[in-house]
């Protein structure tokens, strides 16, 4: 999900990343905020206009195989994450790492041992 008003000022070509996400088969959806309307102060506090890039945002979520969305207020962007996490689905994996802990370990005890044994050559 990218939350943005769509303008890029650093980083990567938006085109590029769209189409490097489809390749990975991830959708990026897009939510465009701010209005038309809006600005920031600028470094001398001159008002500098930051009207949302909505054609852009349209084409990363499309190029990309997910949906472009639109905020205008609070509410819209609960709707927006409501619609999407219908969507979305997650799946629980139970996974056995008692093996990469014990392995962790003996390389611990092995360092450990072999520590000792530069600084002191015998054991006992």
């Amino acid at each position: 999900m990218l939350l943005s008003d769509g303008a890029t000022t650093t980083g990567s070509d938006p085109a590029r990343a769209a189409a490097r996400a489809k390749r990975l088969r991830i959708p990026v959806h897009t939510v465009a905020l701010g209005t038309a309307d809006g600005v920031v102060p600028g470094p001398q506090g001159e008002p500098i206009p930051v009207p949302p890039d909505r054609a852009t945002l349209a084409t990363i979520a499309r190029d990309s195989g997910g949906q472009a969305f639109e905020v205008a207020d609070a509410g819209a962007l609960e709707r927006v994450y409501r619609d999407l996490g219908s969507g979305i689905a997650t799946r629980k994996e139970r996974r056995e790492v008692t093996a990469a802990f014990a392995a962790g370990g003996l390389v611990l005890l092995l360092v450990g041992a072999g520590t000792a044994l530069r600084g002191r050559p015998r054991i006992f």
